[in-house]
């Protein structure tokens, strides 16, 4: 099968970019894959082409009518209207994968153009029930029937308990002190993401974070910021420095290809984010089994279970937050925890299980 796939893609960082990448290397091994991308040049790579997002829709069905695809998967909606035209006047079948709700997150433009992609798909893959329920409420005349889940999967030979290995010197390299007790937090610069949710709880337990040597680590994708992520950025380095906490808390800037020195040092796993769908960090730290700590937003209550895979609380309750960190200062609760969440990621949320779940939704909607 000759599948092209349209969407942001690394070094464009995000889960979703990261995702995608997984996911086309993984269709590679049965079929031919053409990437269409603003965020590469023009390669080649075995059955893997990657071709730069055109300057105009001549352009883009020049590369389409060349490759000549059985079926195309947008996973980013405001690149999918020149795509879908083109795909319905070579009889294409054209899918758009939502990643993010933009009915929670986007204002209204961004919220209109994904109505549009949505309502002009012959297949809509949602990343989790909370993304198709918000669909079906929000899209006025979708039709139910076309709209599917297919989770996000994680790559389980990048991602594995056995970075722990990696503790010693990625501290070292990482210039974080040995000894002290890591929280990880991997995140982008955005509003919803929760950091100042997170600032607000070290604030609030400073004596208890101190007392017991916890250091949070906040891990940002290592990228040219926008001027509105800049200026957040800034808002937040003001609120450390006036609140005095900048010794409990330490930025490092990463590539994805180096997430796993972050997830070999830490001790837990928080992600204090406002609003998600199903988020690839908390993946990546099942598969390295790392107690996890997130809010109780979006698809994450589909992915975990309170108190068995991890510790979930509302977003903005700092009490229930600083509860989380200290039951896993029991070493028993985070051998519970996180033995659990990793045969749950193992069992359902491979890139290979998810990969065979694409190929057949694809096999459905191919066109003869």
């Amino acid at each position: 099968m000759k599948v092209l796939i349209i969407s942001r893609y690394p070094p464009f960082p995000g889960g979703r970019e990261n995702f995608v990448f997984e996911l086309a290397h993984q269709l590679l091994k049965n079929n031919t894959v053409l990437v269409i991308t603003p965020d590469q040049e023009d390669s080649d790579e075995k059955n893997l082409i990657i071709r730069k997002y055109p300057e105009t829709k001549d352009l883009l069905k020049n590369i389409i009518e060349k490759f000549n695809p059985d079926v195309i998967n947008s996973h980013t909606f405001y690149l999918s209207k020149d795509a879908f035209d083109i795909a319905k006047e070579k009889n294409i079948s054209f899918g758009i994968t939502l990643h993010g709700d933009q009915f929670s997150i986007g204002n209204q433009q961004r919220q209109n153009i994904v109505k549009e992609a949505v309502l002009m798909s012959d297949f809509v893959i949602n990343v989790s029930e909370n993304g198709r329920e918000s669909a079906i409420r929000n899209i006025e005349g979708v039709k139910q029937e076309k709209l599917f889940v297919i989770n996000n999967g994680v790559n389980l030979k990048t991602f594995h308990k056995n970075l722990k290995q990696l503790n010693l010197s990625s501290r070292k390299g990482l210039d974080i002190n040995p000894s002290k007790k890591i929280i990880l937090v991997p995140t982008r610069i955005v509003v919803y993401k929760g950091l100042n949710f997170l600032l607000h709880s070290i604030v609030g337990n400073r004596v208890f974070i101190e007392e017991n040597n916890i250091l949070f680590l906040i891990s940002i994708p290592d990228y040219e910021f926008s001027k509105q992520e800049a200026d957040l950025f800034d808002e937040l380095e003001v609120k450390i420095m006036k609140n005095n906490i900048y010794n409990l808390i330490q930025f490092i800037f990463l590539k994805y290809e180096d997430m796993n020195k972050a997830y070999s040092v830490a001790d837990m796993f928080l992600l204090p984010s406002e609003k998600e769908q199903l988020p690839i960090s908390i993946l990546e730290s099942m598969a390295c089994q790392i107690p996890i700590i997130a809010t109780r937003v979006g698809g994450i209550p589909e992915l975990l279970k309170d108190g068995r895979d991890a510790y979930t609380v509302n977003y903005g309750d700092d009490i229930a937050l600083i509860n989380s960190i200290k039951k896993y200062l029991d070493i028993k609760n985070c051998v519970e925890n996180s033995k659990s969440a990793f045969e749950k990621v193992c069992n359902k949320y491979s890139i290979e299980n998810i990969t065979k779940k694409y190929e057949s939704l694809y096999r459905v909607f191919k066109k003869i």
